[in-house]
């Protein structure tokens, strides 16, 4: 027995390498189907990645430059905002249904746990709002949850390296396109009035692109500027085409900027200068390794605390030659202070080489743009001349930097939200309530603000504090939170270890949240998002950007129910629903333009009936048309029901809306009747907020 155990040992040691490979082959059928699985999803994802930048591609290069004929506004008035919300509920819908075809798991980041919570409080106040503020306050709401579902929806595919280049690349060629379209409204602009209704005198000389509105403008442009400055910093070499055209790029955009006017676009191109410079390596760490000079001690805070200073003193500087009327001290001034901040990115700059060109081609760019700006018009080409005699035939004096009148309008608008919020500090005047309570409360201020509606304070956050009280606000913080939060986490993790934004691949978080700066700068001092779906969707594309994928991954909470077929059966149900509402809004656009030319025709050709596919969009608009037009019929017919019919429309639009030709049609109707009482009441409330308005002056009596 014993004789015989060697030879047992010895097969089993020849059986060993046989069953070795028959396990491995064993294991390699098992894993046939996963790895193959793998790899069709692996396709799958880099289709729907190519979908959606051809779906952005198409959008910032072709849909968000056609001019399509309207009367202005906000929301989805214009016809540009209504084809951007289809495009996001397009992206949506085609994200969300593939999720659920693919049985895939719904992925909620901690970004969007905090946005939906975020969403929560600034929905909650809905609960006491008045129930006739409803048709103003649900839209915006709409608003909100909608772009929190085009942001889950980005979040349920992987966006490689590549993919957020090309996005962030589509958004440069964007803003270069709205230059170059501004740049012919600035040298053509008899041409431009022809083929987009450019109005050289309504604008004052400035061009505004698609966006119809300096600012916003300017901000979309500043924002481009922004990510070409990144693109610039992120050049591995500086003798390329490449670094010299990004440069190129940075001036004809900074041009813009001064063409445009517009304080907000250039101290949001500035400050994402400032920053993305602080980010650089020769910024974010001492100079350890450098002689024993006072550059050595100079430590990282005070560092931003003296380019916070810079930008502190351009606007000080830049407010106080407003007030003083002295244009020229101004830019001066101004000058100086680019010039100081360029020299103070020299002083405390490493023995880098490439990066500090860098620096200095970017500062330079600055400087010659400013200087060569206020030089005369005519000293460039034939098209300022063209330009400039224009401007003199329509007496205006052009692109205007100061704006004194506008900081005292401003001054008074903060004032007259103060005494509303001083009114209703907990609870707010409803969602949707500004408008008319704003109307209401302007004689505890005076009549500085000039002849016009005020529908926003232009300041978000006092919008929201004054609308939903401290509740609403600390959603609309919660949601910034939320925007910035992989910039958090990251500064956060820099604590224990040296992370630099521009030249770690993996690492763009902090670069692309300074990115966010210029809009989220102009939503503090206007209302981009409601002008403008565009900036909304930049704006959303650039915060998912900002999420490191490795961080996303990790941070991911993964739902996935016990019943997946529910949720598989309601992500259909959501995606047919954002498929139908982006069909709507289509819709709602050929509605659009048919108002638009009845409103520039005396409303003769307005449609007998609204259809409900397109009561998404135009239903308000519609309805005020339909009730104006019945005026008009009454001067035709003498129908006195017609006359009620619209004094009890005209009450509950009035209180909601703040409308001059809405308040003297019901004044003339309640006259008519013989109700002098109503007619006085509404004179006093149009009054205040219509006081250069004769039609609201109290009548003299002339006792000769």
């Amino acid at each position: 027995m014993a004789a015989s155990m060697p030879g047992i040992t010895q097969r089993l040691k020849l059986l060993s390498p046989l069953m070795n490979k028959l396990s491995r082959i064993s294991k390699g059928t098992e894993q046939l189907t996963p790895k193959t699985f793998s790899s069709t999803q692996h396709y799958w994802d880099r289709f729907l990645i190519f979908t959606l930048i051809f779906i952005v591609a198409v959008y910032f290069l072709l849909l968000n430059h056609i001019y399509i004929k309207n009367m202005g506004g906000s929301g989805l008035l214009l016809p540009l905002n209504i084809i951007t919300w289809s495009v996001m509920l397009l992206i949506s819908a085609l994200l969300m249904l593939s999720t659920a075809l693919r049985n895939k798991k719904i992925l909620f980041s901690t970004q969007i746990c905090t946005g939906v919570l975020a969403a929560l409080l600034m929905t909650l106040p809905l609960c006491w709002t008045p129930a006739v503020n409803y048709s103003n306050a649900i839209p915006r709401l709409a608003a909100i949850w909608g772009a929190l579902i085009f942001s889950l929806s980005l979040y349920q595919i992987h966006l490689s390296t590549h993919a957020k280049r090309a996005i962030l690349m589509l958004i440069i060629v964007s803003a270069l396109l709205e230059c170059l379209l501004s740049l012919f409204q600035w040298g053509w602009p008899s041409l431009a009035q022809q083929l987009m209704e450019y109005n050289i005198s309504r604008v004052a000389g400035k061009p505004y692109g698609i966006f119809q509105q300096s600012n916003l403008l300017a901000s979309y442009v500043a924002t481009g500027y922004a990510v070409t400055v990144y693109f610039f910093y992120r050049q591995v070499k500086l003798y390329r085409w490449s670094a010299a055209l990004l440069l190129f790029l940075q001036g004809v955009m900074l041009w813009v900027l001064l063409l445009s006017g517009s304080r907000v676009g250039l101290y949001g191109a500035l400050l994402a200068l400032f920053l993305l410079s602080a980010l650089t390596p020769e910024l974010r760490q001492r100079n350890d390794h450098a002689p024993l000079t006072f550059r050595k001690y100079l430590s990282v805070p005070i560092r931003w605390l003296v380019l916070l200073l810079l930008i502190l003193m351009g606007l000080m500087v830049n407010v106080t030659g407003g007030l003083m009327q002295r244009a020229g001290s101004t830019m001066t001034a101004s000058l100086f202070l680019i010039a100081s901040g360029m020299l103070w990115c020299l002083l405390i700059t490493n023995k880098d080489r490439a990066a500090l060109i860098r620096q200095v081609c970017c500062f330079m760019v600055i400087i010659v743009c400013a200087a060569g700006f206020f030089l005369p018009l005519t000293f460039f080409s034939p098209v300022a001349s063209v330009a400039a005699d224009t401007l003199h035939q329509t007496g205006v004096s052009g692109p205007d930097l100061l704006h004194a009148g506008s900081s005292s309008e401003r001054l008074n608008m903060l004032k007259g939200s103060l005494s509303l919020i001083l009114q209703h500090p907990w609870t707010g005047v409803g969602l949707g309530g500004f408008e008319a309570s704003f109307a209401a409360v302007r004689q505890n201020f005076g009549t500085g603000i000039a002849s016009y509606t005020i529908r926003h304070p232009h300041n978000e956050l006092l919008y929201v504090l004054v609308e939903g009280g401290p509740l609403a606000l600390s959603g609309l913080l919660l949601a910034a939170v939320a925007c910035f939060l992989p910039a958090l986490n990251v500064l956060r993790a820099s604590k224990k270890r040296h992370m630099t934004a521009l030249t770690n691949e993996h690492t763009p978080t902090l670069a692309v949240a300074v990115l966010l700066l210029p809009i989220s700068l102009h939503v503090l001092l206007e209302y981009p998002f409601y002008q403008s779906a565009s900036h909304l969707l930049v704006f959303l594309l650039l915060v998912r950007i900002s999420q490191p994928e490795m961080l996303y991954q990790h941070r991911t909470i993964f739902v996935q129910p016990r019943r997946m077929c529910v949720i598989k059966v309601l992500l259909i149900v959501l995606s047919v629903g954002l498929l139908l509402t982006a069909c709507d809004f289509l819709a709602g656009l050929k509605i659009q333009q048919q108002l638009t030319l009845a409103e520039r025709y005396n409303l003769q050709s307005i449609p007998p009936a609204l259809p409900l596919s397109m009561s998404l969009t135009q239903y308000e608009r519609y309805d005020f048309d339909r009730h104006t037009q019945e005026l008009l019929r009454y001067n035709r017919d003498h129908n006195s029901q017609l006359l009620e019919e619209y004094a009890r429309w005209a009450q509950a639009y009035l209180a909601v809306h703040n409308d001059a030709g809405v308040y003297d049609s019901a004044i003339r109707i309640a006259r008519y009747q013989g109700n002098q009482t109503l007619a006085n009441k509404l004179s006093d409330q149009a009054r205040l907020s219509f006081y250069a308005d004769s039609r609201f002056k109290p009548k003299q009596v002339n006792l000769e």
